[in-house]
């Protein structure tokens, strides 16, 4: 953060900044006379020395830009600039008749780096379609090929394409249990945070992404180990984004917590091939 003040009223202004090595070129690109320009002599100029090619020092932003413009405006002839009143004096812009004659002007062009930049771009975006997949991917391709189905409400709907139909996880509602509650510690200590989170897993529900279930709906240890079921508990937190425009919020799953036999849902899925 930095302040900014003006040189000739008691103006200032807080405003964060960007820090880079070079804005744009000099501008005006060449100095010129100024004395023909007709500028009256009793108002006081932003920078008394516009006329002159310089660096730029500091880009302002459109956010921040009409804040500065004030009421008053000078136009010093036909074709000619512009004078703006603002709050740093008065802005000069518009077009100058200068004389250019003896003015030599070079236009350098090179098309090596840009044809190579193309062909990179097309290396990329070329369809691949001669590689040979592998074993995995031919795996999670046929299961998705097999097992895709489309249910009655218009929902795609497939199975998890696992590398075997049976993991051991061991107990994995524990470990997830203890995570929600130290989530729970956390959102208790921020209103805003809690209510966005609960707003999300009310709607994923609404949504049909998840279902309650009780104690009863789930299978005994005994009947999982008699049908090779396995049950993988997944917890979860929140990431936010405060810069994000819609969502500033996202819940996020975490398939790769390992349980108690040092296994993870991600583990026992095939990677398919890149598509």
């Amino acid at each position: 953060m930095t302040i900014i003040k003006s040189m000739h009223n008691a103006y200032q202004k807080e405003i964060s900044l960007l820090i880079i090595n070079h804005i744009t070129d000099n501008i005006p690109f060449i100095s010129f006379d100024d004395t023909n320009l007709n500028i009256p002599e009793n108002i006081t100029l932003a920078d008394p020395t516009f006329n002159s090619s310089s660096q730029i020092d500091l880009l302002i932003g459109a956010s921040m830009f009409w804040e500065l413009l004030c009421v008053g405006q000078i136009r010093i002839g036909a074709d000619k600039p512009i004078l703006q009143k603002s709050k740093f004096g008065w802005l000069f812009s518009g077009p100058i008749q200068l004389n250019l004659n003896n003015a030599t002007v070079q236009c350098n062009l090179s098309t090596i780096g840009l044809e190579r930049q193309l062909e990179k771009f097309w290396k990329i975006e070329e369809f691949i379609d001669h590689r040979e997949l592998s074993l995995e991917e031919n795996q999670c391709e046929q299961v998705f090929i097999e097992k895709t189905k489309l249910d009655e409400s218009g929902r795609f709907i497939i199975e998890l394409p696992t590398r075997e139909s049976f993991v051991d996880f061991g107990n994995t509602r524990d470990s997830a249990k203890k995570h929600f509650l130290a989530l729970e510690k956390r959102l208790g200590y921020n209103a805003d945070l809690k209510q966005q989170y609960t707003e999300f897993m009310r709607e994923y529900q609404a949504f049909g992404h998840m279902t309650k279930i009780t104690d009863n709906d789930m299978p005994s240890v005994a009947e999982l180990d008699e049908n090779k079921h396995s049950v993988y508990y997944l917890p979860h937190h929140s990431v936010l984004k405060e810069a994000s425009l819609t969502t500033k919020l996202r819940v996020v799953f975490d398939a790769s917590a390992k349980s108690e036999t040092g296994l993870s849902l991600n583990y026992n899925l095939l990677t398919g091939p890149t598509i």
